[in-house]
């Protein structure tokens, strides 16, 4: 991860920071709006990602690291959209590309994910 994220998730494993792993944005998730944009979706992760890290660090205070960066990612993937469409394999794209300067994926990782959304994208040609 980012090291200032790092330092951040550091300080709240320690109890010397409230959690959150970057700015929180305000308003109603895209899942409840009907269409959604790119920018809808990657925030959405992004906040997956913070309640989900915020919330098990409230469930444990002396949850580590490793821990908390565990339950953040795992929320962040959870929030994607699925590819079934020109659109959603887009915004995932979004969402992929929100995920890497917050190292929320391994370089590996992320090299996977725009596999399937290129192929999603490929398969979805002429449909958009």
């Amino acid at each position: 991860m980012h090291s200032a994220t790092l330092r951040r998730i550091e300080a709240m494993a320690e109890g010397r920071a409230k959690p959150r792993l970057v700015k929180k944005v305000s308003g109603t998730p895209p899942m409840q709006r009907g269409p959604q944009t790119c920018e809808q979706w990657a925030r959405a992760c992004i906040d997956a990602c913070n309640a989900a890290v915020e919330a098990e660090h409230a469930k444990n205070p002396r949850a580590t690291v490793e821990e908390l960066l565990s339950f953040g990612r795992s929320a962040f993937l959870g929030a994607m959209p699925l590819v079934t469409s020109h659109a959603n394999a887009r915004a995932y794209i979004a969402c992929i590309a929100a995920g890497v300067p917050l190292e929320v994926f391994t370089t590996a990782e992320a090299n996977k994910l725009m596999f399937i959304a290129q192929t999603a994208i490929s398969a979805h040609r002429g449909k958009a």
